[in-house]
């Protein structure tokens, strides 16, 4: 996959930043993983390179008729009660839904002047806690004139969860600026309460269940931590969780696998992954203090079975 070189000429952006983003942005457009965190690994403080690395992952600068751009993906926290299982993956849904969350995410947005783009579908939680930073480059991608890239690709892994505790997703939105990098209003009660109740209300179709709850949009660095603390608590509610642990996976060393034991019989065991490029050092603090305040962390390893992997292709126009 090739994209023009201006992508990675930040000297046009406010704060040059060392070479090690050279080297990382273009290992993301050659697939190379392990060329990532080489470059990543040069830098002395890893808790410090993680917060650059949430910081810049999600943005995209570029030219268009001589002007350069400021794109940033933004997302909407979900949270889908344990009713409405399917709500997510609801297509009929969403095309009915689709018209009215533009126009509420127009109308929040338009403080700020930035245009928007907003992907087809809720993504759910297990979709993103695969994603590596290629798969956030194709969303920022999709938006730039000129660009064919249309579709992503990735291996989604299905969490194993109580049936009675609620699901997690996110809403994806593009915002471009031409006045560099889109600073986001502050919060205003009136606005961030009109917007969650209507995209709580287009979204609940199920009258006998809850409506979901909605947050407002936010940077991938703090929308994503929030998400999984609001889910946690809902899930603590729903089945206690009465332990847990974190692990490292061998080789990636962004992913941060967390698994929780709770009372259930048929699913004693559930395990996610917290990607360090989407949260950052701040972000991971943020989700494992809430755990500390639902459970003990316990100091024995879990074991669980794999979960189901099924590749995904999603379009992202």
């Amino acid at each position: 996959m090739q994209y023009p070189s201006h992508h990675f000429d930040q000297r046009h952006l406010p704060g040059h930043q060392p070479n090690w983003w050279h080297e990382f942005d273009r290992a993301i457009v050659r697939g190379d993983e392990e060329g990532m965190w080489l470059a990543l690994s040069h830098l002395p403080d890893q808790d410090a390179a993680m917060r650059e690395l949430a910081d810049k992952v999600p943005r995209l600068s570029y030219q268009r008729r001589g002007r350069l751009q400021f794109s940033e993906l933004m997302m909407v926290p979900v949270l889908s009660p344990a009713q409405s299982p399917d709500l997510l993956t609801d297509d009929a849904t969403w095309r009915q839904a689709r018209a009215c969350l533009e126009d509420a995410a127009k109308s929040w947005f338009l403080r700020t002047g930035a245009a928007l783009l907003m992907f087809p579908r809720i993504r759910p939680y297990h979709w993103i806690g695969t994603w590596r930073p290629s798969i956030i480059r194709q969303h920022l991608m999709a938006a730039v004139p000129g660009q064919a890239h249309k579709s992503a690709q990735f291996v989604d892994q299905q969490l194993h969860l109580p049936s009675g505790v609620p699901r997690l997703g996110f809403i994806a939105l593009l915002a471009t600026t031409a006045t560099g990098w889109l600073r986001l209003p502050a919060p205003d009660y009136s606005q961030d309460h009109r917007f969650s109740l209507v995209v709580s209300s287009m979204l609940h179709v199920d009258r006998y269940a809850p409506a979901p709850v909605v947050k407002t949009p936010s940077r991938v660095q703090e929308a994503v931590p929030d998400g999984l603390c609001l889910w946690l608590n809902e899930f603590h509610k729903a089945v206690p969780i009465v332990g847990w642990t974190t692990s490292l996976q061998a080789g990636a060393p962004d992913v941060v696998r967390i698994t929780l034991k709770v009372e259930d019989a048929q699913v004693p065991l559930t395990q996610f992954t917290v990607r360090m490029h989407q949260v950052g050092t701040d972000g991971l603090t943020q989700i494992l203090s809430t755990l500390c305040t639902l459970a003990p962390m316990l100091d024995q390893p879990f074991d669980v079975q794999p979960a189901r992997q099924q590749p995904i292709s999603i379009d992202l126009t």
